[in-house]
């Protein structure tokens, strides 16, 4: 007699009906889980299928239910069973190497030339609302005058304004914000409250608009009840309210209303609201998109054009301003990071199989900043943030850190990587987390490295100059009062400013060495480098005649000046009479 284990020699042996059934039930009860999640988590926005997770389940979806067509047809079409298996095997293989390989390329990343340099301009401590004023933005407009970016473009050099400043005082101005997530998971409004009301304060007189923008992709919206403020009620469209009922030229556009409409260019008669969408970009899997609409003022404003005049037939770009004011934190669902770069999902649209969320990760970020426009200034809102590594982009009032920051620039790769460097990074450390690999810039593997630095190499392939590289990023920073910090490292000033005659530069050193001044004119040529040889303190300085390495005296206009010394880099202006 055999024993039930064995069987007789030359009979094939057979597994049992139930280990025969397993691996069929396991994969059936995967499919069917799977898809629930996919019903549940994509519901009615068929969009959201092209999310990284879902498209997973998707195909475990089709592996499953393929196994079970194949499973109910091979007896039908006499098909022997090794047929099924290696059918089922291929598709099982191919499906395990899309799931475990779909991670972006890198892309070629370029260098930016070398004498390129980042300039940013942060505030510590940047306290709270001041009426319609913000203490912080206001300390931001000070820091950014004394660092040569004034924030109001005007033919009149004084506080904050000059030829080269941001906002003219006849600009369509588009303020976009992050407002698909209630309480801390959006824009700080009481920081658009004061940022508004600077804007509308230019020295020249402000006759242009501005509007606030945002698309949630459907998620969001700008009058949440619990917002991110002070007070937690006052949402965006309450600081729009409080200066549209004063009659002055502010309102808010929620781009969620026109995401699914495709439209043409104004100056291809087509006079509709809605999203101009290009072709497939192969590199990063995107189909660049952006938003075109009539203001509350009666403009026709499109993102990638400027202004548009139907009277002429012609767009004027003289007088238009995009500025980007995201809320910094972690987005541990999917990219790690959400910064000046990643804010920019809500100013694509989702819909029309577009592929951007997805797309991210390829660097579509930064086809689109390349293809539409890149912001005149990003405003890096780190009052509150969100620094729990697995959380966000939701954000609640329990989860958020108050670190009381502003960071701006002009360079949105720059600010993302110096900002998780310095700010996320060290706050999820105090928050006691031990590892955070989505976040991480220093692993050019990080989720975050790689969709920024994917999109910092289609920027520079466009010509864009940006820059991930820290060394190449000069940092001026005041505290909230616009005064330095006594012993703040390398922290410079031209005095007096304007000047006629001799320029001290001063700054501190909290250790001695060697220090380099060099100026440079209004296209980055250096005209004059000094070298000289410092003790610590913080009443250093270096005098600058005005003239440059010739011996010619300069002529009139604002120069740039960067001090080197052992404790980093910082950069000014000095205006020459």
């Amino acid at each position: 007699m055999n024993s039930p284990d064995c069987y007789p020699c030359g009979t094939p042996r057979r597994a049992s009906e139930s280990s025969r059934r397993a691996p069929g039930l396991w994969l059936a009860l995967a499919g069917t889980l799977s898809l629930a999640w996919l019903l549940l988590r994509s519901g009615g926005k068929p969009a959201r299928l092209s999310y990284p997770c879902q498209s997973m389940a998707s195909q475990v979806v089709g592996l499953a239910f393929g196994a079970a067509a194949l499973r109910w047809l091979r007896p039908r079409l006499g098909a022997p069973a090794r047929w099924s298996r290696m059918v089922l095997g291929l598709a099982s293989c191919a499906i395990a190497f899309a799931c475990f390989s779909d991670q972006p390329p890198s892309m070629a990343k370029g260098t930016a030339p070398a004498e390129y340099r980042a300039q940013l301009y942060v505030v510590h401590d940047a306290g709270g609302p001041d009426g319609e004023h913000h203490d912080g933005f206001d300390s931001l407009v000070s820091c950014m005058d004394a660092g040569g970016l004034p924030l109001y473009a005007s033919d009149q050099i004084g506080p904050a304004a000059g030829p080269n400043g941001v906002v003219g005082a006849h600009d369509v101005v588009l303020v976009k914000v992050n407002q698909q997530w209630s309480e801390r998971g959006g824009t700080n409004t009481d920081l658009l409250k004061g940022l508004i009301a600077r804007l509308l304060e230019h020295p020249d007189g402000f006759d242009g608009e501005i509007v606030v923008i945002e698309n949630t992709q459907n998620y969001g919206s700008l009058d949440w009840d619990e917002s991110n403020a002070e007070d937690h009620s006052q949402s965006a469209l309450d600081v729009i309210q409080h200066f549209s009922s004063q009659g002055r030229p502010v309102s808010g556009y929620l781009l969620d209303t026109i995401r699914t409409r495709s439209v043409a260019e104004y100056s291809s008669g087509d006079l509709q609201d809605g999203y101009v969408v290009g072709p497939l970009d192969s590199g990063t899997q995107i189909r660049v998109s952006y938003p075109k609409f009539r203001t509350a003022g009666g403009r026709y404003v499109s993102l990638k054009h400027g202004v548009w005049d139907p009277g002429a037939g012609v767009y004027s770009d003289a007088h238009f301003t995009f500025l980007n004011v995201p809320v910094f934190k972690c987005h541990g669902a999917v990219y790690g990071v959400t910064g000046a770069t990643k804010n920019h999902m809500g100013t694509m649209t989702t819909a029309l199989a577009t592929g951007a969320h997805n797309g991210v990760r390829w660097g579509g970020l930064g086809r689109f900043l390349a293809d539409v426009r890149m912001p005149d200034l990003n405003i890096l809102d780190c009052i509150y943030i969100l620094a729990q590594p697995s959380t966000g982009p939701a954000c609640s009032y329990e989860n958020a850190t108050r670190v009381d920051k502003l960071v701006a620039g002009v360079d949105p790769i720059a600010i993302d990587l110096w900002s998780t460097t310095n700010i996320l990074v060290p706050t999820i450390i105090a928050n006691g987390y031990t590892t955070w690999p989505k976040q991480d810039p220093t692993n050019p593997a990080s989720i975050f490295r790689l969709y920024l630095d994917n999109a910092m190499g289609v920027l520079l392939a466009a010509g864009r100059t940006v820059t991930n590289d820290l060394a190449k990023i000069d940092v001026f920073q005041l505290d909230a009062t616009g005064v330095p910090d006594a012993w703040e490292a390398g922290f410079a000033r031209a005095v007096p400013n304007p000047s006629d005659d001799l320029t001290r530069i001063t700054f501190t050193l909290r250790a001695g060495g060697a220090v380099h001044l060099t100026i440079y004119d209004a296209t980055g040529r250096s005209l004059r480098v000094i070298e000289q040889s410092h003790p610590a303190g913080p009443l250093q300085e270096i005098v600058w005649d005005g003239r440059d390495d010739a011996g010619r005296r300069v002529p009139r206009g604002m120069y740039r000046y960067r001090i080197e010394s052992p404790e980093g880099n910082q950069v000014g202006s000095a205006i020459r009479l």
